[in-house]
Parts: C-alpha cells; structure tokens; sequence
C-alpha cells in the first residue's frame, strides 16, 4: 500500500520545502560564508575566523575586554578566550589590567596588530561588497534593516520560549 503524502497545508507538507525556509536559508547562508571567511580570513592573513572576527570588533571599539567582545559578536567566552589567545601568541593585540575592574583586561592592537587590522579591513569590505554585488543599494538596505530586526527579535524573550507540544498542551 502505497503511502500518503503530507497536505501542503500540514506542517509536515510545509516542512518538505525546506530551502524555502527562513532558518534554512539563515544556516545554509552561515555555512557558506563561514567556511569561505574561514578559508579567505587563513591564507591572506594566517589568522582564524575567530581571530578575524575579534580584530574587527577591536578595530570598531578601540579598546575592550573579552566579556564585551563576546557580547558583540554573539559567542560563548571560551571561544574568544581562545582567539584572543590566538593574537597575543602572533603579537597582534596586548592585554592590560582594566582600570575600573581589575579582574578585567583591556584588549589593544600592537603596532603589527594595527598594521594588520588595516589591511584586514580592506579586503574584508571588499569582500562584503562582492557578496552583496547581487543587490541594488535600495535592497542592501532593506535586507540589512530586516536582519537587524530578526537578530533583536531572535534575542527576545519571547522568541527563545519554548513552544508546547501538542501533545503536552492539554
């Protein structure tokens, strides 16, 4: 016996048009753009992504500690503990202590991490203006807006509450 599709209205019929799907669509992007970053952030610079990650960040602030570098780009400490070890061993950043918490450090550039991040910098917009060639500047905008509004939503209370199964809703 032959057995019976999903209705396109089921959510299991929903579900079959995954690459439609906005989460799909978020990840499927990520990977790409990880692995490639991954590749491009290693051979033209002999850093991580990580690592290219954090210079950037330090790059925009000028002076922060792990904990904020890690809030601004939305990762656990232990990963930026290792990046940022990663550019105190190549001589690219220095720590002190924090003036107002001594249990923090401050994050500056070297001179040879300053040299670095400038070059850095360059050919990573370069890179972001090829990535976004496909879009007029109108629709570059409209997608950075509505991105930044699912990041906001995504970090809501409510968008990270669980949602009852229908069995358990009784």
């Amino acid at each position: 016996m032959k057995k019976a599709s999903p209705s396109p209205r089921s959510p299991a019929g929903e579900a079959r048009d995954y690459q439609s799907r906005i989460p799909y669509l978020l990840g499927a992007i990520s990977n790409r753009t990880v692995a490639t970053g991954s590749r491009f952030y290693q051979d033209q610079f002999g850093i991580s992504l990580a690592e290219g990650r954090l210079m950037y960040v330090l790059g925009y602030e000028g002076v922060l500690t792990a904990r904020r570098a890690s809030e601004i780009m939305g990762i656990d400490k232990g990963a930026t503990s290792r990046a940022l070890a990663g550019l105190q061993r190549r001589g690219l950043v220095h720590l002190t202590v924090d003036d107002d918490d001594t249990r923090q450090r401050t994050i500056r550039f070297t001179r040879s991490g300053q040299a670095l991040y400038d070059r850095l910098i360059v050919a990573s917009l370069e890179r972001e203006r090829k990535l976004l060639s496909v879009f007029s500047e109108k629709e570059e905008q409209v997608l950075a807006a509505l991105l930044k509004r699912l990041q906001a939503h995504v970090s809501s209370p409510i968008a990270s509450k669980p949602i009852a199964s229908r069995r358990g809703a009784r």
